[in-house]
C-alpha cells in the first residue's frame, strides 16, 4: 500500500490491486465534542485519526501504519480502515485553551483516567522503529518519546541526560543498534 500524509487533510491510500489507480481518503471526523466545535478530541486516546496535519506517516516491521501528527500519535493495524490514538501530556491544556473555554461538564481529571500512558506533548514531528521493535517519535518542544513495541508504556527522554542539544526533533533514523537524531 502507498501512504500520502496530507498537511491539513488527513491521509490518502493507494493498493498494488489496481495499480495505484483508485485512493481511498482518511480524515479525521469535522470537529470534536458534542457540539462538534473543537478541532482536536477531548479526551487523551480514542478511536479516530486526531488531527489533519499528518507531520510524518511510517509502516512499521508489522504492517502497522502510524501517523505523527500536531495532536498526538495515531496508528492502525487493518492498512487505515480504522485508527487508534494517543495524546500528549499537554492535551488537557489545549482543551482549557480553546476560544469560550473547554466544553460544559468536561472534566480533565475523569476523562484523563482512561490513558494509561501519554507522549511527551502533542505535537510531533517524526516517528521510527528501532531494531528491537521500540518506536520513537520526535516533537517540537519534549524531545524524544519511546513507545515498546506493545503499545503499553512510553518514556519521555529529554533534559540533560538525554544528550539531545536541542528538544525539537526533526528527524529520527534508526540503524541496528543506534538512533541517529536530528534536531
Amino acid at each position: 500500500s502507498l501512504y500520502v500524509g496530507m498537511l491539513s487533510q488527513g491521509i490518502e491510500i493507494a493498493t498494488a490491486k489496481n495499480d495505484y489507480a483508485t485512493w481511498r481518503h482518511v480524515k479525521p471526523p469535522a470537529g470534536f465534542g458534542s457540539a462538534r466545535l473543537a478541532p482536536h478530541p477531548l479526551a487523551p486516546t480514542g478511536s479516530s485519526l486526531p488531527s489533519g496535519q499528518i507531520n510524518d506517516l511510517f509502516v512499521a516491521s508489522d504492517g502497522a501504519v502510524f501517523a505523527a501528527t500536531n495532536a498526538g500519535l495515531a496508528w492502525s493495524r487493518n492498512q487505515g480502515g480504522s485508527w487508534k490514538f494517543v495524546r500528549g501530556r499537554d492535551w488537557a491544556g489545549k482543551i482549557h485553551g480553546l476560544f469560550g473555554g473547554p466544553p460544559r461538564g468536561w472534566n480533565a481529571k475523569r476523562i484523563g483516567k482512561s490513558a494509561s500512558w501519554l507522549l511527551g506533548e502533542d505535537h510531533l514531528t517524526c516517528i521510527t522503529q528501532d531494531s528491537g521493535g521500540s518506536y520513537y517519535v520526535g516533537s517540537w518542544q519534549t524531545g524524544l518519546t519511546r513507545i515498546d513495541k506493545s503499545l503499553r508504556t512510553a518514556k519521555v527522554i529529554s533534559g540533560k541526560a538525554s544528550k539531545l542539544p536541542d528538544l525539537y526533533v526533526s528527524r529520527i533514523l534508526a540503524l541496528d543498534n543506534e538512533l541517529l537524531v536530528g534536531t
